[in-house]
This record gives structure tokens, C-alpha cells and sequence, in this order.
């Protein structure tokens, strides 16, 4: 006996009902369908027990039904091999039996979109779209070009059941070639199916679709023997993004998972329509893989006094087992009984028959699984379930960006999240991006070119190394009257119990240095508690703070520039929402499914660990537990968003307060420009207090927000990136002045020329000192630079200033990306190239090279993983275990060039037995100046080349050559300044700002061209 299912009156009691006025319009859909001389064959004689009673089952389906539409398996014409090929005839290919099949059945349209419409030559399609048009069948899915393979079939419904249209939207996701390397989809002008991609599903309701129209996503994806693939979730969800009102898929080999998500159904697939496969034909039983069995779907309107239902039904069919064949015929009631039973059980997903829109049961045409779509309005749109909160939409798309569009273009770029954003904002400002990696990208735009690198945004590198000091960014906050918790450094378990004792309340103790909360203990009230969570901290990091904790009533992450916030992102504890059939533990995979989807929540998963299972207990409840519909449950009792956390998009409700509150933090950090900054609101008092600042803000949460506005942080960030770009340089290089004699670099750090090797920062800040300079440092990295005349410049002590974007720095720290921008900027270079295997570093070295460098794909040059060799122990490397970057060590002169985009500024050596000449110097310095131009927003690097004066000399290609630059270069005692001077150079990177301007006077100067 069938179960109740829903409001629309069943079948076996509409007797009861008399004075009711019924009507129905019946739509059978069968999955892919062959009719070719196979079938023909098997159907000649239904009374001959060796064949297949199919022809008469399917009969009376198409009888029973108003309308038949099929996903035709093959052309309907008899292909036949291309010249030169032997293509074999495709066993299900139709012949001119197809058209008798077609009209016994009273097809009326097919559904072209699956993996051999085109048979094995060109003309196949448009030979089976003309035999259509013979016939007078309708077609969908494929065409003679895009427009008409995306357009959908549009059936007509009688005024008996209210009118309307239903609209079958067909699409293929497979190889892009067919047989005979045939093209399979159709392009603007050429003819193909419909292609199914997951950055362009074409929108159910185009501006010509009535509103009395329900569409139907008719998708081919074969996948096998499987309940779902991930990407046919992926895709049904675009799906439903696109406002289709159910999604029918087709193209497996059985029957697979049906699903209710965001108030419709999905149905992944109904198997085949009539040569169903025999694999598994040991029964039906619980197991990972789907049971071996199709279904032929009934798409029932019916009109119920005045009210329209929707309702579709799967009748599941197997291959006859009287039968020599394969051909489908419906189960017997043992054996629906068994699926019934299998289906109720799936460890997985099970169905839950007690669900109101889900039901099973029995017709004159066989056994069924019934699912209600709904009640669809006359003269209006279908309906949809309306006791889902929206909040609480369990199967709530994870893109939600400000347009469809953008979205679709954020699905096709398939990049980086952070970089992706700026790119797309870039783009839509006129510029052009060039990809080196999946997360870095060049853009040039108006004129000027920026670096983006994943999630950096416009941080510059002394804000950013600010940040990452906990204490010293207080101190900040504190002195620009931003409220923060107070905190302080210790030492020692018995110093932190110590400091804590003089905090009022309950404190925190985290790493000094720390992020991702890691080490992070909050709400402490006992010394053990304190002294425990020291150990834990020191963990993580070397020095451990403690710090005021702030009873929270609302947490939140302000995205914000100096200027305004952008975007505010508040947390929401992870969640699920019951659909009345998943379990706890299959909706929790479900939404990491789904978060794995979300740029800004793929790899954070909420955790199935003892957290959840305790913050499950407290309700009640267990992994294995099966909430009712709609009904949403927290699961963990923590708001970071790499453990879970959803995100809601706020900055519309936040107070003006807040974001004031927010923008003054960035603005009180030297030289950062742009941040996430956590903020906290005490309860009771209702009091602001910003906790931590951040780089790498992940400002895609706020432009894919779980809930909330979307943000477009992109372009926001864009635009302050694009205005501090310095413009492109044009003028001639500057020539530095040669030194009388050669000076040691070394003796410019007082008392150190014995150090045989120094960094650029020790040199750098000593030469400060030389010049009446004072230097304070505020930690390892840190420091405060003060000039004679009293102004101040916060720098690292590596020589980095508020000028020095964050990107660059981190860019230019590898080695292979510097060499791809300076091959991009055709900068005379060294040979180079990236290997995976010995025979690739042989093939490089072998006859052409007798010395290379040697390093880890990811070093940076001359970092301490890079290794001179000879061609004779490179030759002799056996195995290589990662992929490497090997260049060649030409012989010559070796010279660094400290320049900027504007000139040379020092040039140094350790070899002295050569001499430099006024020639030699230009073409160097062209070319050091030249590297650093090919590097967009870089104020400065050391430039090491490799000169060979001979070929300067006879004006030769490969004269000067760079072999790599840095900004944080060492140098021994060995070193001398040969051209230039360094206490200027020095001087010019804290006084110049964004851009290190050219000297007052100098040496004739000459162009780039020449060098």
C-alpha cells in the first residue's frame, strides 16, 4: 500500500471524494534509449518467451501517458565508416525502423544531449536533425549551433490541468570529442550538444519564458555504478542556482541518489531507458554501490478542484531475466518490496519514507517511488517548500557572489580566491592579468602594472610584520586610543600566574606571535589552568602573552582600509539543517561538501571529532541522530571559521561605531593600509575592544558570505592598489659614479670588517648610524628610524619600508617566479629552466654547461638551499625527489648592482684583478635597472650579474646577463664598492616614499636600447 505523501489527494482515495473534479496530464521520461536493429531484433516476436517482453511494457507506459520524451542513444540515420577510417556501426545506431518505434510510442520529443549524438561523422547531427523534422518530432539538447542546442523543448500543457508550459532543458558533461574525433559540442557556428560546464549551466527562465512555466533540468552525466559523484552534486547545485524547478539526470548505468536540496528535488540519474545492465545481478542489497536497476519516469500535473500538483514517479525497471537480451521490464513486487527495504536502510542517506513528499506504492503500470515537486500556482510559478527559513537552508548554494555572472566568471578563471577577486575587479576596470601560478598574476591597467599574490592585499611589509607581533600591535592601538585588551609578555608559568593576578577577571594566554588561534587558551581563572595553557602556547611559539579576557557578546571581523569598512563578517557557530531523511553525521559531510565549493570555505571542514560529539551530547543528541525538516542544529560550539564556521555578511547592520572603531585600528599600524580586524563587543557595556589585526585577511568570506549581502572586497581593493602603483618608468637609467679605489663594503658596519659574513640590514642600519641617524627597535624585526631633522620611519630591519608592499616582497622571495618576470620583460638572463628527473637535468647540462646552480623549485636565489656545481656532479645525480630549478653558471665577471627602477646606486664585487670601464657600466646598469622595472611595484633589489667584457666589447649578444636579484642580500669581506655610494643609497630607501627618485646630479646618463 502506498503512503500518504503531502496534500495532493492519492489515487486509491479520490473515490471518497466525489464531488472533487480531476484532471491529469501525464509526461513519461525515459533515461538513454536505443532503437536501433538491437532492439528492433528483440522486439519482432513478444510472444516468443527467448525474447523480451519490453516493446509490450513500454507500449502501455506510452499509452498511459500524454506526452513521451526520450534521450535518444545514437542518430537515427545508418552511419556508415568516413573515408580512410574502419569505424565499426555502432551497435545501438538507429536505422529507418527508429521512425516506426518513434510514432508507435507517441514520442514527441528527445532529448539529443548525451555522449553519441553525432555517430562517427560530421554530417551525422544535421542527417538525424532532418529525419526529426521528417518525422515531425521535436528535439533538445543539441542543434546547429549554441542558441538552438540550449534551447529547451517547451510543452504545452491543455487548459484542463490550468495551462502553462513545462520546459525540458537538455545538457551533456563528457569528453569534448566524439567517434572519429568528431566535435561533440556545438559552438556559435557549428553543430554539437549542449555543453554542461560548471561556470556556464544556462539559466532556467529565459526573458521569453512565460511565468506559468516550470523547467526541467534534463542533465546527461554518466558516472557508472555510483549513488552520486561530487561533481553531480557540484552540478546540481548550479542547477538550482539557475532556478530550475527539478533536476532529472540520465546517463549512468542504474539508477542513482535522490535527493531533496534548497525546496526541490534531485534525481541524479534514472539509469537506462530500455538496455538496462546486467552488472550485479546477484540482487538487490545494502551496499555503497546503487542497486542494479533503471526507472522510467512518469512527470504527473494534475488538477485537483482548482489546485495544480506536481508529482513524479520512478518505476524502477531491470534487465528481464527470461530474456537472452538486456532490454528493461518492471520489477516484480518481491523485488520492489527488497529496494523498498534496501532504500530505508542505506547506511548512507537512507530514504525516509515517513517524510511527506516521499512515498511508494502501486498502479495499473507497476510498483513506483513517488516524490511530490509541489503545487504549482496557476498562472504563476511553481512553489517551493515555504517552511524553510531561509537562514536555515540546509542546502543553501555555497557561491553567492554580487552577480550571477561573477560568479560564473570567479567558476571559469579557476584560480587563487584573494587573487581571483582583484583580477576580476582588475578586468572589469579595463586591465589584463597574466597568470604565473594558480595564485600569482601580474596586472597592468591605466598604465601602470601590480604583483597580487593570493589573499595579500595592500598590506605593505612593515604593516604586515607589525601585525604578526601581538604585543607590539597593542602598544599601537593603545597609543591611537583604540580600546584593545591589555597584555603583556612573560616569561615563565609563575610570571604568567604572576601578570594574570593583576588583571581583573579571567585572562587569556596565547603565543606572542601567533595565528589561526593556535595555542590559544581563553576564560582562565586558576593558576594550574594559567600555568597549563603556558605550556601550550610555548608550544607554538617562543614567547607567550597574557591577556585581559573580555566576556564576548558579539564577535565579528571588520574588513577595512584607513578610510572605511568594507565588509563586516560575523561568525556563525557551525551549523546543520535537518531534512527530515540525512543523519547528523551525512548533513555535517554534506556541508563540507558544500564548503569544499565555497571559495572562501574550501579546506575548512567542520571537524567530526570530540568537540562535536559533546557539543551533540549537551543537546540530546548523537552523530547518528536525524533532525526533522528545517529544524537547525548547532554542532560546534566555536566560531573560527577554519573549523567550521559559516559566515554572515553585516556591514548594512553594523554600527557606525564599529567600523570606526575598525578603520582607526588600521590606521594607528604603520604602513599597513588595509585588514581584517577582529573586534569583540562586551556584553553588558556594549564597549568595542579589537583584539587582533590581520594580513591575509581572506576577504573572499565577505564576497561569499554563507548569509548576508555579498561584498565585492575586489574591487574595493583593487582600486587602493591601483592608486598606490607607481607609474612606469621610461627615463634613462642612472649611471652610479666609480669609486677612485675599490672600498671594502664591510668597513661601512663600525668594528665589523672582520665578520665574513653580514646581512644588507646590519650594513644598512650602520650606515644610518654613520649619518646621524638613530635606530630603536621594537623587535627582532622591527625598528623606528628617526633623521637628524626629527622625522620618523617605521622599517624592518632587512631595509624594508611602509613603501615595500607586502606581495612583492613575498614574490620576489622565489627564485623561479623572479626568472619567469624578467624572461616575460625580455631581460638578458642566464639559461634556466625547472626539472623533475635526471634525464631532464643531463639534457640541460650535457655538452653546454660546465657550472650550475642547483635549488628547490620554491628557493629563493642565493638562500642557503641553492648550490653551485660542476657539470660533472650534476651529470652523476641519480635521483631527483622533487621538482628543482637548475641554471646555468656561465664563466665571467660577477658584480651586484643595488638599483632601483631610476638607476644603479652601488655596484660591488670580490673580484678586484678586473677593471671597469665607462661601457662596462652602463650596459651593467641598464641591465640591473632594467630587471627591476620587470618587477612591478619593486622600489629596490640587489642585482647580481655575470658580465663578460669581450662580447660588450664586440657589441655581442649575451654581454651582460642576470643571474638573479633579492632584497636581502649578505656580503663578506670580499665585497667592494667599486661604483656608487652606499651611505646615499641607504639614505634615499627611507626619504624617497613609494618610488626612490633619481639624483640631483650626476653622470651622463643613456638609454635602456643600449644596453
Amino acid at each position: 500500500m502506498m503512503l500518504e505523501s503531502g496534500s495532493l489527494p492519492r489515487s486509491e482515495n479520490r473515490s471518497e471524494t466525489r464531488a472533487s473534479i480531476v484532471n491529469k496530464f501525464r509526461v513519461l521520461i525515459l533515461g538513454s534509449y536505443g532503437l536501433g536493429d538491437r532492439f528492433v531484433e528483440h522486439s519482432r516476436d513478444t510472444n516468443d518467451p527467448r525474447r523480451s517482453p519490453h516493446r509490450r511494457y513500454i507500449q502501455a507506459f506510452a499509452d498511459a501517458s500524454d506526452a513521451v520524451l526520450l534521450s535518444l542513444e545514437g542518430p537515427t540515420v545508418r552511419t556508415s565508416p568516413s573515408h580512410g577510417t574502419s569505424m565499426m556501426q555502432p551497435p545501438h545506431s538507429e536505422t529507418e525502423n527508429a521512425a516506426g518505434t518513434l510514432r508507435s510510442l507517441g514520442v514527441q520529443a528527445v532529448n539529443l544531449a548525451n555522449a553519441s549524438p553525432l555517430g562517427s561523422a560530421d554530417t551525422t547531427l544535421k542527417q538525424t536533425l532532418g529525419r526529426l523534422r521528417e518525422l515531425n518530432i521535436s528535439w533538445f539538447g543539441a542543434g546547429d549551433n549554441t542558441d538552438e542546442a540550449r534551447a529547451p523543448y517547451r510543452l504545452v500543457l491543455p487548459p484542463e490541468v490550468g495551462g502553462g508550459e513545462i520546459h525540458f532543458h537538455g545538457t551533456h558533461r563528457g569528453p569534448g570529442r566524439g567517434e572519429g574525433d568528431t566535435p561533440r559540442y556545438a559552438r556559435r557556428n557549428s553543430a554539437g550538444c549542449a555543453l554542461l560546464e560548471r561556470h556556464d549551466v544556462p539559466p532556467a527562465r529565459a526573458a521569453s519564458a512565460p511565468e506559468d512555466s516550470l523547467h526541467v533540468a534534463v542533465p546527461s552525466w554518466s558516472t557508472g555504478f555510483s549513488w552520486r559523484s561530487a561533481e553531480q552534486y557540484e552540478l546540481a547545485h548550479r542547477f538550482l542556482d539557475k532556478d530550475y524547478d527539478l533536476v532529472l539526470g540520465h546517463g549512468g548505468d542504474v539508477m542513482q541518489e535522490v535527493h531533496r536540496k534548497r525546496e526541490r528535488w534531485i534525481v541524479y540519474g534514472v539509469g537506462r531507458g530500455n538496455y538496462a545492465n546486467r552488472v550485479g545481478e546477484t540482487g538487490i542489497t545494502p551496499g555503497s554501490t546503487p542497486p542494479p536497476l533503471s526507472a522510467w519516469a512518469m512527470l504527473d500535473i494534475t488538477l485537483v478542484d482548482g489546485r495544480r500538483f506536481v508529482t513524479l514517479r520512478l518505476y524502477p525497471v531491470r534487465p528481464d531475466p527470461l530474456a537472452r537480451s538486456s532490454e528493461a521490464v518492471p520489477v516484480g513486487k518481491d523485488e520492489f518490496d527488497r529496494l523498498v527495504h534496501v532504500l530505508a536502510e542505506r547506511p548512507i542517506r537512507p530514504w525516509r519514507f515517513k517524510n511527506s513528499a516521499m512515498g511508494f506504492g502501486e498502479d495499473d503500470l507497476g510498483h513506483f517511488l513517488e516524490l511530490q515537486i509541489g503545487e504549482w500556482p496557476l498562472k504563476e510559478r511553481p512553489s517551493r517548500l515555504k517552511d524553510l527559513p531561509v537562514k536555515s537552508d540546509p542546502g543553501e548554494w555555497p557561491l553567492r557572489g554580487p552577480t550571477r555572472e561573477f560568479e560564473d566568471k570567479m567558476l571559469a578563471l579557476n584560480k587563487h580566491r584573494g587573487a581571483s577577486l582583484v583580477s576580476l575587479a582588475a578586468e572589469a576596470d579595463g586591465g589584463s592579468t597574466e597568470w604565473l601560478t594558480n595564485a600569482v598574476a601580474r596586472i597592468e591597467s591605466h598604465g601602470r602594472q601590480i604583483l597580487i599574490k593570493g589573499s595579500a592585499a595592500h598590506e605593505s611589509a612593515v604593516g604586515s610584520n607589525i601585525v604578526g607581533d601581538k604585543l607590539l600591535t597593542a602598544e599601537l592601538l593603545e597609543a591611537n586610543g583604540v580600546a584593545t585588551p591589555s597584555a603583556a609578555v612573560v616569561g615563565s608559568p609563575e610570571e604568567a600566574v604572576e601578570v594574570a593576578a593583576s588583571i581583573p577577571g579571567p585572562v587569556v594566554v596565547k603565543p606572542r606571535n601567533g595565528n589561526k588561534s593556535k595555542g590559544v587558551s581563553t576564560g582562565l581563572t586558576t593558576d594550574q589552568e594559567i600555568r597549563d595553557a603556558f605550556h601550550l602556547a610555548r608550544e607554538h611559539r617562543a614567547e607567550v602573552m597574557v591577556q585581559q579576557h573580555i566576556e564576548i557578546e558579539a564577535e565579528m571581523r571588520v574588513l577595512a582600509s584607513p578610510d572605511e569598512a568594507v565588509a563586516v563578517n560575523t561568525r556563525v557557530f557551525p551549523h546543520v539543517t535537518g531534512d527530515g531523511v540525512s543523519t547528523l553525521r551525512q548533513l555535517i559531510e554534506d556541508k563540507n561538501l558544500q564548503r569544499s565549493l565555497n571559495p572562501a570555505l574550501a579546506g575548512s571542514p567542520i571537524p567530526i571529532d570530540g568537540l562535536t560529539s559533546r557539543a551533540l551530547e549537551r543537546q540530546g543528541l548523537d552523530l547518528e541522530s536525524v533532525p526533522e525538516l528545517a529544524q537547525t542544529l548547532t554542532v560546534r560550539e566555536v566560531g573560527g571559521l577554519s573549523v567550521g564556521a559559516d559566515i554572515e555578511q553585516t556591514l548594512e547592520v553594523t554600527s557606525e561605531d564599529l567600523k570606526a572603531t575598525a578603520s582607526k585600528a588600521i590606521a594607528a599600524i604603520p604602513g599597513l593600509g588595509w585588514g581584517g580586524v577582529d573586534l569583540i563587543v562586551e556584553k553588558g557595556t556594549g564597549k568595542p575592544y579589537v583584539i587582533e589585526v590581520n594580513t591575509n585577511a581572506g576577504f573572499a568570506s565577505a564576497t561569499f558570505p554563507t548569509y548576508g549581502e555579498p561584498r565585492d572586497v575586489g574591487a574595493h581593493l583593487w582600486k587602493l592598489r591601483l592608486e598606490a602603483a607607481p607609474a612606469q618608468v621610461s627615463l634613462v637609467p642612472e649611471v652610479p659614479e666609480q669609486t677612485v679605489r675599490p672600498i671594502p663594503m664591510l668597513a661601512h658596519a663600525n668594528g665589523k670588517a672582520e665578520i665574513g659574513d653580514t646581512s644588507f640590514g646590519e650594513v644598512f642600519i650602520e650606515s644610518l648610524g654613520r649619518q646621524n641617524y638613530s635606530f630603536q627597535s621594537k623587535n627582532a624585526v622591527i625598528g623606528v628610524v628617526t633623521a637628524p631633522d626629527g622625522s620618523r620611519t617605521w622599517i624592518t630591519k632587512s631595509g624594508m619600508t611602509p613603501a615595500d608592499r607586502f606581495a612583492v616582497r613575498h614574490i620576489i622571495r622565489r627564485h623561479e617566479w623572479v626568472m619567469q618576470l624578467l624572461g616575460d620583460a625580455d631581460v638578458p638572463r642566464v639559461r634556466a629552466r625547472a626539472v623533475r628527473s635526471p634525464q631532464q637535468l643531463r639534457r640541460f647540462i650535457d655538452g653546454r654547461v660546465t657550472s650550475a646552480v642547483l635549488m628547490p623549485i620554491q628557493a629563493s636565489w642565493v638562500g642557503p638551499d641553492a648550490h653551485s656545481l660542476a657539470a660533472e656532479e650534476a651529470l652523476g645525480i641519480e635521483s631527483i625527489s622533487e621538482k628543482l630549478w637548475v641554471q646555468a653558471r656561465p664563466p665571467g665577471w660577477r658584480v651586484r648592482i643595488l638599483a632601483t627602477p631610476t638607476g644603479g646606486w652601488v655596484v660591488t664585487t670580490k673580484d678586484l684583478q678586473r677593471s671597469l670601464n665607462a661601457t662596462l657600466l652602463r650596459k651593467a646598469t641598464n641591465a640591473a635597472v632594467k630587471a627591476v622595472r620587470a618587477i612591478p611595484e619593486l622600489r629596490w633589489a640587489a642585482v647580481d650579474l655575470v658580465l663578460r667584457p669581450k662580447r660588450v666589447e664586440a657589441n655581442r649578444v649575451g654581454g651582460v646577463l642576470v643571474e638573479g636579484l633579492m632584497q636581502q642580500p649578505r656580503y663578506t669581506t670580499s665585497d667592494h664598492v667599486i661604483a656608487g655610494d652606499f651611505d646615499e643609497f641607504c639614505r634615499a630607501l627611507i626619504t624617497s616614499g613609494d618610488s626612490i627618485q633619481q639624483r640631483a646630479e650626476g653622470p651622463t646618463v643613456w638609454a635602456l636600447s643600449n644596453a
